[in-house]
């Protein structure tokens, strides 16, 4: 009786528990990582809001960065999310508009 129970946690239990655990890492990194990129989406926005740019300029970033959130979130928000091209274009074209000035 001790042996089946013993055959049962080596070979059940245990590795669920391992697996979980893992799972729940990986879960609270990518948490970590997506308020990091938030709280840099926002100190972006609130830099843009404060500078001395003209409206139609500070509207055109504000557009992109909303672009750019909505673009990963859609990406991540997939059910097959493989190419990640989508996501690199939305967020190079704010570089396009810094190279303009």
């Amino acid at each position: 009786m001790y042996a089946d129970f013993l055959i049962f946690g080596l070979l059940i239990a245990f590795p669920i528990t391992l697996t979980t655990k893992e799972a729940f890492r990986r879960r609270e990194r990518a948490i970590q990582y997506l308020s990091l990129f938030k709280a840099s989406l926002q100190s972006v926005y609130y830099i843009i809001i404060n500078s001395k740019l003209e409206q139609g300029e500070k509207n055109l970033l504000k557009t992109w960065l909303h672009g750019v959130t909505d673009t990963l979130i859609g990406y991540l928000k997939s059910e097959n999310p493989g190419d990640v091209s989508p996501v690199h274009l939305a967020s190079g074209q704010g570089s396009v508009f810094c190279d303009a000035k």
